[in-house]
C-alpha cells in the first residue's frame, strides 16, 4: 500500500468558540444536530455524535467500539461515541458523576449515580451558572498548559474561553481491542458493538454469527478457516474508515490502530462561563437535550445509555443548549 499520503498531525476543533475565518459547526461527518463533535473528556479525548451505524452496516462493514467506547478514524484520531464508565469523572456528592464538558460549555455527566438510579428529581430555589472548571482536565493528557483566549461565539457574544490542546491519547484506560482475528476468539479479544438498544460483544461467535443477527446471508466475515477480514494498514484503515467505504472492504472489521495517529493532537477553545441560547427549565426532568438544572451544577448534560445509539444533545437543527461555534 501508498503510505506517501498526507497526513493532518494537527486539528483543530473549535468548542464553543469561533474562528472568524471559519464558516459552519466544527468539522467531522455530521451527526445528530449536524455536528459531530460534542464535547471533550477529562482525559482529553472528544466525545462525538453518535455512529454513522446506517452506514457502516449499509456497506457491510463493521466498526467496534472498545470497551471504553471509542475507536479510532485517521482525522478524528481516537475519540468515543459512548459513554461506558470507563474514563475519569468527577464526583461531588451522590448525583451522577460529571466525565466532561459538552461544546458550549455545560457538564456532561453520566447516566446513572452511585447507586445505579438515574437523578429523578432536583430542588430549585436560585438560578446558578456554573463556570468551567478546567482542574478537572487530567494534566498527563494536555500538551500544554490550559491558557485563556477572547473568542467569538455563535450568538455573535465575545467571550473568554479555555484553549486546551490535548494529546488524543487517553491516560485513563487503555485503548482497544477492535476487532478479533478468529471466529474461535472471547471477548477479551475484540471490542462491543451498540445495536438494538443493548451492548454486544465483538467476539468471534458475534462475528460468526452476523448473517442470523441482521438476517442476512450476505454477512460472511471470515474465511474457511476461520480467519476474520480486519483491515490490518494504515492505508486499509483510510479507506475503510469513513461512511462510503468501496465495495473492497465489503465484510471486513475496520480496526484502525493507535500508532497510526500518534502525533495526532486537539485544541478546544470553551467558554468559561456558557451561555444559554434557550430558556433553561428547572423541570427535573431531562429535556429535548438530554440536560437538566440544579443548583449545585447548574444547566448539564446527561449521557443516553450506552447501546442505546444515541449521546447527548439537542434535537433539530441545534445540537446544543449553549451558544458553540459556528
Amino acid at each position: 500500500m501508498n503510505k506517501n499520503i498526507l497526513i493532518i498531525l494537527s486539528i483543530i476543533f473549535m468548542i464553543s468558540c469561533n474562528n472568524p475565518l471559519e464558516k459552519g459547526p466544527p468539522g467531522g461527518p455530521p451527526g445528530l444536530g449536524g455536528v459531530a463533535e460534542r464535547g471533550v473528556a477529562f482525559n482529553g479525548v472528544r466525545f462525538d455524535a453518535p455512529a454513522p451505524v446506517d452506514a457502516i452496516l449499509g456497506a457491510y462493514t463493521l466498526a467496534p467500539l472498545d470497551d471504553a467506547g471509542g475507536h479510532i478514524n485517521l482525522l478524528a484520531g481516537y475519540h468515543y461515541h459512548a459513554a461506558t464508565g470507563l474514563t475519569h469523572k468527577h464526583l461531588q456528592d451522590n448525583h451522577e458523576a460529571q466525565i466532561g464538558y459538552a461544546m458550549d460549555g455545560f457538564g456532561i455527566y453520566e447516566q446513572l449515580d452511585s447507586s445505579g438510579n438515574e437523578t429523578t428529581s432536583e430542588t430549585v430555589i436560585n438560578e446558578t451558572i456554573i463556570d468551567v472548571d478546567p482542574n478537572l482536565f487530567l494534566t498527563e493528557g494536555l500538551v500544554a498548559s490550559i491558557t485563556t483566549e477572547t473568542r467569538t461565539l455563535s450568538n455573535g457574544e465575545q467571550a473568554s474561553c479555555y484553549k486546551i490542546i490535548t494529546k488524543n491519547i487517553p491516560t485513563d484506560h487503555e485503548m482497544g481491542p477492535w476487532c478479533p482475528s478468529h471466529i474461535t476468539n472471547d471477548a477479551s479479544l475484540g471490542g462491543i458493538w451498540m445495536e438494538y438498544g443493548e451492548i454486544h460483544d465483538v467476539d468471534g461467535a458475534f462475528v460468526e454469527n452476523m448473517h442470523i443477527f441482521y438476517s442476512d446471508d450476505t454477512w460472511m466475515m471470515y474465511d474457511d478457516d476461520g480467519n476474520i477480514y480486519v483491515t490490518d494498514t494504515e492505508q486499509e484503515c483510510r479507506d475503510a474508515a469513513n461512511p462510503n467505504v468501496g465495495p473492497e472492504y465489503q465484510n471486513f472489521c475496520v480496526e484502525c490502530l493507535p500508532s497510526y495517529v500518534t502525533d495526532l493532537t486537539h485544541t478546544y477553545y470553551i467558554p468559561i462561563t456558557p451561555q444559554a441560547l434557550t430558556p433553561v427549565s428547572f423541570e427535573s426532568a431531562l429535556d429535548d437535550c438530554g440536560g437538566h438544572y440544579d443548583e449545585i451544577r447548574g444547566y448539564h448534560y446527561h449521557v443516553a445509555a450506552a447501546g442505546s445509539n444515541s449521546f447527548f444533545g439537542c434535537s433539530g437543527d441545534n445540537p446544543f443548549k449553549g451558544a458553540y461555534a459556528n
